[in-house]
């Protein structure tokens, strides 16, 4: 570079970028600093720019440590400045995904979030086509000691729009010498559910040569593609993980008279454990499916508390036996429906065979919902409740933490501040409760204590009761004139 082109405006502008380059592909610069050197130069939006921005995928920096921004959230912020400039970085784009860009022991580089960019800023679904198959070209079936870039494309290829080439593409990576190629492969396949795959899929689970993750992740596939026929001969050979996540597809399906019929092959099947058995005879009763022509296969496969009566399964909480009282709560927690689980749940508290930490666990999560209890239900619900829980006026259940004890006080404890919703002043009210409860547990008790230090949540008109409670790490704050008070945890006493 000659003296005036170095000191020339275009100069000046090379030297900005290098700078800030060298920045964004800093892993140890500190995380503020590449978060704006990554805004400085997508403002510039030249390819030598948006190439830098591009180099942000080349590398994982353990940025958490020093910076409030996490490696994740980096990326995906050039992700956002990106395709905020609509079609302008796609032929850098293009190349960044086509060449090695990484670091000498790794130079195939990450390009997951480049494809993302690359199909949020293409004019149409060909160009973003036309890149797929170069890639595929460059990166074809066989060994390889860092397959993760295949992984990444058959990844986004599951995930990309229901198109028949795709199958075609990628069918050859079934033949791949690494095993998670092979299994991302069967995941593309089936997620883009054309029959042309059915016969080499099928061809692995006769050999039997893979890996039983990629036998049960096919043969869910067929169930989630309703290819059931073609599965239910290799169903008795499956072991316990492989049934139980044929059930979790069959019991998504819509037509349930498409997998009733299989659910109960799972059922004979002599790996089918008590927790299968459970999931099926609780599909029964909440789905309502006919057990016309199958009652007797059914009842060999039904656990006790489970009954076939008038082509249904009904349910009968009061002759359960564990672990079915267990995994049937556990069903019923799943649905979130009201008007399906909260009878059944009430009366599976009332069975003495429940276990005390499902008993807590379950009148927590009644006690977490906005679930009534109509009249009909009240009386049951309050013999199945324990002390401390009650039905207030609206048919609700809340609890009364001066009535109530460990470990009902840690449960709730525990439950409201696991919780996620928008109503931050009821558990702050809930919270304050158990602090100034005197059974509360010390575990319990610490973790509310460091939750309100760090929230700054306000406990006025409950100071002096909170005080007396606080351990010696913990003092109480007041401000604006005594008008507030606060928790505030004082670290040189620990």
């Amino acid at each position: 570079m000659g003296i005036k082109s170095f000191f020339s405006r275009e100069g000046r502008k090379a030297r900005g970028i290098s700078k800030l380059s060298r920045v964004v592909l800093n892993p140890k610069a500190a995380g503020e600093d590449r978060w704006q050197a990554l805004l400085d130069l997508a403002k510039d939006k030249s390819p030598e720019a948006i190439h830098a921005l591009l180099t942000r995928f080349t590398y994982s920096a353990e940025v958490g440590t020093r910076s409030r921004v996490t490696d994740e959230q980096e990326k995906t912020l050039v992700y956002d400045l990106l395709t905020e400039m609509n079609e302008i970085p796609m032929p850098e784009v293009r190349k960044f995904l086509l060449s090695e860009e990484g670091p000498p022991s790794a130079p195939k580089h990450s390009i997951s979030f480049a494809l993302r960019i690359l199909n949020r800023i293409s004019p149409d679904p060909e160009t973003v086509w036309e890149t797929i198959t170069e890639i595929i070209e460059i990166n074809e079936p066989g060994y390889e000691r860092d397959p993760s870039r295949k992984i990444e494309l058959l990844t986004f290829l599951g995930e990309w729009d229901n198109d028949p080439r795709v199958s075609e593409a990628v069918l050859g990576y079934l033949d791949d010498a690494d095993e998670g190629v092979r299994f991302q492969t069967a995941e593309a396949l089936l997620r883009q559910g054309h029959e042309s795959c059915k016969e080499t899929l099928l061809a692995i689970l006769r050999e039997e040569d893979e890996s039983y993750q990629m036998r049960n992740r096919i043969i869910s596939g067929f169930v989630d593609n309703g290819w059931l026929a073609d599965i239910t001969p290799f169903l008795p050979r499956l072991d316990e993980p492989g049934l139980m996540q044929a059930v979790e597809s069959l019991v998504r399906l819509p037509d349930t008279t498409a997998a009733r019929e299989t659910l109960v092959k799972i059922g004979e099947s002599k790996h089918c454990s008590e927790r299968i058995k459970s999931r099926i005879a609780e599909w029964f009763v909440v789905s309502g499916a006919s057990t016309h022509g199958m009652r007797g296969r059914l009842e060999k496969v039904l656990p006790k508390g489970y009954k076939v009566a008038k082509k249904k399964v009904d349910r009968f909480p009061e002759a359960m036996r564990e672990p079915y009282i267990t995994l049937a709560i556990d069903g019923l927690m799943e649905l979130d429906d009201p008007e399906i689980a909260l009878g059944p749940m009430i009366r599976l508290l009332r069975n003495r065979e429940i276990t005390e930490q499902v008993y807590i666990r379950a009148v927590e999560f009644l006690a977490m919902r906005d679930w009534q209890v109509d009249k009909k239900q009240e009386k049951a619900a309050l013999k199945a409740l324990p002390k401390g829980y009650e039905i207030n006026d609206d048919g609700y259940i809340v609890r009364d933490f001066d009535k109530m004890d460990e470990p009902f006080l840690s449960a709730a404890g525990d439950s409201l501040l696991d919780y996620r919703g928008d109503d931050e002043e009821w558990v702050i009210g809930e919270l304050i409760g158990i602090v100034i409860n005197h059974n509360t547990d010390e575990r319990v008790l610490d973790r509310i204590l460091d939750r309100f230090s760090r929230e700054e949540w306000s406990v006025l008109g409950y100071e002096e009761a909170i005080e007396r409670k606080l351990p010696k790490e913990y003092e109480m704050h007041s401000g604006n004139l005594g008008q507030d008070f606060r928790i505030v945890r004082v670290l040189a006493r620990l």
